[in-house]
């Protein structure tokens, strides 16, 4: 326990009460004057005197006559690791989390980075203006940058980039955290406050969603385009090696292209050839707790697939290469009550296999948010739990998987309606969806299989060509009762993933999909040489019936991962959950057939 008082009363007493009054422990300072002067002891909760959960009353007090002032009252408890809670560090770590965008959000439009450096009881307080809440400004670049590194993540520094800020202050935002503390002001003072070593830090986000009238500091596209130029010339200048993100346009996908975020990236493309690197996007599309709302978030995530491929070619009018998109926001629900379910954890499983079977093209996902707003991690009375969207993000970014692999899918498909401006209408979307990749030395299978229906299971088989399969397979997986589903402080392991080992045949697998669930399948063996597979043609037979089990008249689809040879940097996040990944599409001769259900296919060509 930390804490400052002054004024002159002979005494002042500090407490942890329950709430019928029974104190749990107390410390008496008896040298209160009129200056400030800070006091640090411990108070102890005896062990089993409360319940978890149950409310404790942190009291400052006197029982004689006077009056006093309180300053900075920290009281942190004795497991803290520089400040921060041991779980929420341990299940990151165990999540794979490697890039971490701070400091916002709305936030970042008027943050200050010089109001959190130096000693914290000389920091201002400020008003966050975005949430209405004060700012202590307790954790700072410093502090963020050790969170990072304790975490085992690597920082994404978002930039005050609007009217609120200025190009020298983000300038000297880099000099301080990259600066050489010998020959650069604010590299020396950095070295002042205690970190001589420079961070290094190689992503930087110039702007957040600065199109907006809600933003503080908001521009025009062609002022955000100059002002793009500005910062990029200059902070490059500090440091020719880091990344930027451009603050890239909302895009919402029940709009055309041309009245979505073109009129916002046509200024910043045109005005600067060949200088941005990464277009932010912001996936925030707002669904609640309803059966309807679910499946149109699934659909979106399949409509985003043919959006993006659209938004490659008009890009491809302004450079070469084309920018990347950075989505540095995402989430499916529109509060928390609806974030916490098993509606954002699928969301997010789809959101992920749209971006790998992007070609590339999304280079950055950083989700909204790391801890208590959104998908991510949850603390209650002391009680640090995941949600299911966590855990999905566990699960893609921890298996061993880097390197693509040809998959053909023929699926029962349900269709969803629109609800613009955010979510376009889809149709034939597939109820199972399925991804695979190889790890580095292709001794490792990973088949990821997400059945989307919400309350009926699905059997798969899965026919995997030119592939030696070893007789055991690991089974990961993560599924929920109803759409509703979700974890609690009181029950934090209602769902989470359960792991298990199943006999395989050689080349086949059949397995049923649980509803709403994802499936990690870990497959040990060896390739087989053989020819490379055809990513333009595939000859099924047809389907005899349609899969009434699960609907009726449902038809089929197909979906593939095309076959290229760039290397694509996939870094899935949450403000964060992130995981980068360096995926590469090889010519393999390892293909995989994916039957749902009674149905057999068809024979299709590749549009």
């Amino acid at each position: 326990m930390e804490v400052y008082l002054r004024r002159n009363i002979s005494r002042v007493i500090i407490s942890l009460e329950k709430e019928n009054g029974m104190i749990l422990d107390k410390h008496v300072i008896e040298d209160v004057n009129g200056e400030w002067k800070e006091y640090d002891f411990n108070l102890s909760i005896p062990q089993g005197s409360i319940n978890v959960g149950e409310r404790i009353r942190f009291a400052i007090t006197s029982d004689v006559p006077g009056w006093f002032e309180v300053d900075h009252a920290s009281l942190m408890p004795a497991d803290n690791i520089y400040g921060f809670d041991p779980d929420v560090i341990r299940f990151m770590k165990e999540a794979g989390i490697t890039l971490i965008r701070w400091p916002g959000g709305n936030f970042a439009s008027q943050y200050h980075w010089k109001d959190g450096i130096g000693p914290m009881v000389c920091r201002p307080t400020r008003l966050n203006m975005a949430w209405n809440i004060p700012e202590f400004n307790y954790v700072g670049t410093d502090e963020f940058m050790k969170f990072a590194e304790l975490v085992g993540a690597e920082p994404l520094l978002a930039v005050n980039a609007g009217w609120n800020g200025t190009v020298e202050e983000a300038t000297e935002w880099v000099e301080y955290v990259n600066g050489n503390p010998n020959t650069t002001k604010w590299g020396a003072i950095r070295a002042q406050n205690g970190h001589t070593k420079p961070y290094n830090v190689t992503w930087w986000e110039l702007g957040n969603e600065l199109y907006g009238s809600w933003q503080i500091g908001h521009m025009t596209a062609s002022e955000y385009a100059e002002r793009y130029m500005e910062l990029y010339k200059a902070m490059k200048a500090v440091d020719p090696k880091i990344h930027l993100i451009a603050n890239g346009g909302l895009d919402n996908a029940a709009q055309d292209h041309y009245s979505s975020w073109l009129p916002w990236d046509d200024p910043l493309l045109s005005a600067n050839p060949g200088k941005v690197e990464y277009l932010s996007r912001h996936y925030l599309i707002w669904v609640d707790m309803t059966e309807s709302d679910y499946y149109k978030a699934i659909g979106w995530t399949y409509a985003i697939r043919e959006r993006w491929k659209e938004m490659r070619e008009i890009l491809k009018n302004y450079q070469s290469p084309i920018p990347k998109l950075a989505i540095t926001e995402a989430q499916g629900a529109r509060d928390l009550d609806v974030s916490t379910t098993m509606i954002e954890a699928m969301w997010v499983a789809g959101l992920y296999n749209s971006a790998i079977y992007s070609d590339g093209f999304v280079g950055i996902i950083t989700r909204s948010a790391l801890i208590e707003y959104g998908g991510g991690l949850r603390k209650e009375f002391e009680v640090v739990y995941p949600t299911p969207a966590f855990y999905v993000h566990k699960i893609y970014a921890t298996q061993p998987g880097r390197y693509p692999v040809f998959v053909r899918i023929v699926s029962p498909t349900f269709s969803a309606g629109a609800r613009p401006p955010e979510i376009p209408l889809s149709t034939d979307n597939p109820y199972v969806d399925a991804v695979a990749l190889f790890n580095e030395n292709k001794t490792t299978l990973s088949i990821l299989l997400v059945n989307y229906h919400h309350e009926k299971a699905i059997n798969v088989n899965l026919a995997i060509h030119n592939y030696k399969i070893d007789e055991k397979t690991k089974v990961v997986r993560l599924a929920g009762k109803d759409i509703a589903s979700r974890n609690t402080w009181r029950n934090p392991d209602n769902i989470k993933p359960v792991e298990y080992y199943m006999d395989v045949k050689q080349s086949s697998i059949e397995l049923d999909l649980p509803p709403l669930s994802i499936t990690l399948l870990l497959i040990n063996g060896s390739i087989i040489p053989g020819p490379a597979p055809n990513p333009y043609e595939i000859s099924i037979p047809m389907p005899t019936q349609t899969m009434s089990t699960i609907t009726p008249a449902l038809t089929t689809t197909y979906t593939h991962l095309a076959t290229i040879t760039q290397t694509v940097t996939y870094v899935i996040t949450q403000t964060s959950i992130e995981r980068v990944i360096d995926w590469q599409m090889i010519l393999v001769p390892v293909t995989i057939s994916l039957v749902v259900g009674m149905i057999i296919g068809w024979y299709i060509k590749r549009r």
